[in-house]
């Protein structure tokens, strides 16, 4: 009996993943091609400037499904507006916070 997959077995290794596509050939992707570059100067929450030497800005992203085919979209943000309007359950949480 053979399995259906929706997806292709996906292998991640450093910064490239390895996607073995349903005849058997393997591809490498690069992370980094996925992700998208952050080109943005101002914070996608309160609409003010954010330069790199500030050492505050960080790069927000979404992917979701349109279709059947995954998009991702960034944006540029302040660290502290993020923080801001992190919901209280996880506000403090994780390697973003220093844990």
């Amino acid at each position: 009996m053979a399995q259906r997959r929706d997806r292709p077995p996906v292998q991640r290794s450093g910064d490239t993943l390895e996607v073995r596509l349903g005849d058997g050939r393997t591809m490498s992707v690069s992370v980094d091609t996925l992700r998208g570059l952050v080109t943005a100067d101002v914070c996608c929450f309160c609409g003010r400037g954010v330069k790199e030497s500030e050492g505050e800005r960080i790069g927000l992203s979404a992917r979701w499904e349109d279709d059947g085919v995954e998009r991702t979209q960034s944006w540029g943000a302040h660290r502290e507006c993020l923080t801001e309007r992190l919901h209280d359950a996880v506000k403090g949480e994780g390697p973003f916070f220093g844990d």
